[in-house]
């Protein structure tokens, strides 16, 4: 019999609903466009130590669509540039919602 990585307490029924109920609204749609789009995800990958250097003291941001708190490296917008953070309703998109949603509007044509 495998051992069991779940302790019954935890995964009682009664508990999972709760949590799912809680949670429902937070979690992103499995199909959004800004989810599901097979580009590679700002800052999954190391950054260099110098993009660290430049950047880290700047803090981070949200991105608009995926909502990751990202550094100002992923973004093609500065911080510092309050106009153009506040056109959009939930700040600018980083540079993988951008490419995704580029590839949302422009698909390729089929052959």
């Amino acid at each position: 019999m495998p051992p069991r990585l779940v302790s019954p307490r935890l995964a009682s029924p009664g508990s999972c609903v709760i949590i799912l109920i809680l949670y429902r609204d937070s979690r992103c749609p499995a199909d959004a466009w800004y989810v599901d789009h097979g580009v590679l995800p700002q800052e999954i990958l190391e950054r260099s130590d110098r993009a660290k250097l430049r950047w880290d003291e700047l803090e981070t941001k949200k991105c608009g669509a995926c909502r990751r708190d990202l550094h100002q490296d992923s973004f093609p917008i500065a911080f510092q540039n309050k106009s153009q953070w506040l056109k959009r309703e939930n700040g600018p998109l980083c540079y993988t919602c951008r490419q995704a949603k580029y590839f949302r509007d422009n698909p390729r044509p089929r052959r």
